[in-house]
């Protein structure tokens, strides 16, 4: 699935790291240089298959809500898709969850 964070991350030339930055990244494990190098993948890629974040998010139609809400909020995504047997059945959004949310008694 290509999202529009795929998209914009092409759009945006990522920065080259300063020889401090990876002074640091090296120093501690926090994530950044994934993110650098993210964004540096997303820029050179020129397929759908090179920018696509992957793997999607996916529930299957069984699955409580819960267990959407839960991956919403931990993974910080707006979309969750929703299986049957292996095979795309829909897709729940953030504001289609918190809808839910609101007009639950």
């Amino acid at each position: 699935m290509v999202s529009k964070l795929d998209l914009m991350r092409k759009q945006i030339k990522p920065e080259s790291p300063s020889l401090w930055q990876l002074f640091i990244w090296e120093m501690k494990d926090d994530g950044e240089i994934e993110d650098h190098q993210d964004n540096l993948r997303s820029f050179l890629a020129k397929t759908a298959g090179e920018i696509m974040t992957s793997p999607a998010v996916t529930v299957d139609e069984q699955d409580d809500i819960e267990t959407v809400g839960r991956l919403i909020f931990d993974r910080r995504i707006k979309r969750v898709f929703v299986t049957r047997n292996g095979y795309l059945s829909g897709v729940i959004s953030r504001s289609a969850f918190v809808k839910l949310l609101i007009q639950a008694p």
